[in-house]
């Protein structure tokens, strides 16, 4: 039986990681891989990443190669997607500030007549839901910050909206399926701002590049803030660089 001490100890370290935006279900798993220093500082290594059970909270549907176009410019990706897009049936809804502009600066750019992978994994568990009756939005990242731990470990480049519309080109709609929503992620501090959200938080918080399709497989591109809390629906692109180059 463990003494108080040893289970005071563990509390407060889980309170550290929940402060910090982890949901209680993420902090054990973070503790348990001794991400947890005895300062509190959350220091995350390769040999961290490696003892995480990402397989909890993640399933890969499918994933395919992929050669980036030849004529692919980076610098205007998404205003010309978004002009192509307009004129698709399904997409209903396009927000105002999805444009290169709102997405100039990216982690990883896509090189035309590169080969890459695209792996679609899919969120199995409802994470971090105490995030949403936080009072201080603006210090949980939640489960995105959660997200992109498991990118990482996957090798995965942040190539933000350009990687995302560039899916919508290469699969388009049938791709993007029912009742899904698709998220891109790039560095927080790189993405622009999420001008609609939860509780009218308007403008104040970094949006991850999304699609979210509804009924009938409309599709709407925005972008979703980046503590948003989201489930079974929530699909995260990995792109990697193809194991045949």
């Amino acid at each position: 039986m463990q003494s108080s001490e040893e289970i005071l100890f563990q509390v407060s370290h889980e309170q550290i990681l929940k402060s910090l935006g982890f949901s209680a279900c993420e902090a054990k798993v973070l503790m348990d891989a001794d991400a947890l220093l005895p300062d509190g500082t959350v220091q995350i290594t390769e040999s961290v990443l490696q003892k995480i059970p990402f397989e909890l909270f993640f399933k890969e549907e499918y994933n395919f190669n992929f050669v980036v176009p030849d004529d692919y410019n980076h610098d205007t990706q998404v205003d010309s997607t978004i002009e192509e897009a307009r004129k698709n049936k399904y997409v209903k809804e396009i927000d105002e500030n999805f444009t290169d502009n709102a997405f100039s600066r990216v982690s990883d750019k896509l090189l035309p007549g590169k080969k890459y992978q695209a792996r679609i994994f899919r969120k199995v568990l409802w994470l971090s839901t105490e995030i949403q009756e936080a009072d201080d939005w603006t210090s949980r990242d939640g489960s995105n910050q959660f997200s992109v731990l498991f990118l990482k470990k996957h090798k995965a480049l942040f190539t933000g909206a350009q990687g995302l519309t560039l899916m919508w080109n290469l699969k388009g709609a049938e791709f993007f399926g029912y009742h899904k929503t698709f998220v891109s992620f790039d560095d927080k501090d790189l993405l622009n701002l999420a001008q609609k959200g939860p509780l009218e938080l308007a403008g104040r918080y970094p949006g991850v590049p999304r699609t979210l399709s509804m009924h009938n497989k409309d599709i709407r591109f925005g972008t979703q803030p980046w503590f948003r809390t989201c489930g079974q629906f929530y699909r995260v692109l990995c792109i990697t660089t193809s194991e045949e180059e």
